[in-house]
């Protein structure tokens, strides 16, 4: 790889990583708060199912491309779906 091609993909990669970060943290308000909160009320349910499955599927698709960013992006915001749905579920429960 020249110099040239290996810089551009170096800065690839930050501004890959830089996405994946904010990303991630963009949904952690709201777990929090449900979790401060004891409940997701106001949360569609339809909006958290969809979200938690597209995040799971995605984390396969790019754990068999082997994009780190977006593998670590995928893991941290299906875990973080799982805690919003998991206080969906049991709202919906009560």
């Amino acid at each position: 790889m020249s110099k040239k091609k290996y810089k551009k993909h170096q800065m690839i990669e930050v501004i890959g990583w830089i996405a994946s970060i904010l990303l991630i943290t963009c949904g952690i308000p709201q777990a929090y708060k449900c979790i401060k909160q004891k409940h997701a009320k106001g949360i569609s349910p339809t909006f958290i199912w969809l979200w938690t499955i597209g995040e799971a599927f995605g984390l396969i698709y790019v754990s068999v491309l082997g994009n780190r960013p977006l593998i670590l992006n995928y893991f941290c915001n299906l875990l973080i779906c799982l805690v919003i749905l998991g206080y969906v579920v049991k709202g919906n429960n009560e």
